[in-house]
């Protein structure tokens, strides 16, 4: 995982999205989307996207499509 230091974690807040991990995953945007924050990838789109100019990555709208794409069966 890659390790964030002062502001970088306040202004990327991980510690809002670490509570979602407990929480089954509705489809394969929810799986992508909890395997990119451990790993750090997501972080570095959001790093990515600020510093070509633009407002977001577009993890959550591609992590709602996949999700509607692929959902997983309910019990």
């Amino acid at each position: 995982m890659v390790t964030l230091r002062g502001n970088l974690f306040k202004k990327y807040n991980m510690s809002r999205t670490l509570r979602n991990y407990g929480q089954p995953s509705r489809g394969l945007g929810d799986t992508i989307a909890k395997f990119t924050h451990a790993t750090g990838i997501h972080s570095l789109a959001q790093m990515g996207a600020k510093a070509m100019g633009k407002k977001d990555c577009g993890c959550k709208k591609r992590q709602q499509a996949l999700n509607k794409a692929f959902p997983y069966k309910t019990k």
